[in-house]
């Protein structure tokens, strides 16, 4: 089984679906009872997956509505990855306009 590109093969369905972004996905999954604050062994977080997962890319109405989504949904804004950073220190490193 191949993996795409960017995802790791111990990643939950809900962060695979957060970073590349499918918000379709996100809630299908969310509604069907996956935590929205889990984290891989890295320690991502769905929120988390979905900033890092922006890489300077122009932020269209997609990724803000993803972003408010999971956020409307409790995801922890506070959480950390192993790294000891936010979702919030990947907004700013990667320049994201949340309006």
């Amino acid at each position: 089984m191949s993996v795409p590109q960017g995802l790791l093969p111990d990643s939950s369905p809900l962060i695979g679906a957060a970073k590349l972004g499918k918000l379709r996905l996100v809630r299908l999954l969310l509604e069907g009872g996956a935590q929205v604050n889990e984290s891989n062994p890295g320690g991502e977080t769905p929120l988390l997956a979905v900033c890092k997962a922006l890489r300077g890319e122009p932020t269209g109405p997609g990724t803000l509505k993803l972003l408010r989504y999971l956020l409307d949904n409790q995801a922890d804004p506070n959480a950390q990855d192993r790294s000891g950073r936010t979702a919030l220190m990947y907004s700013c490193m990667e320049r994201v306009e949340l309006r």
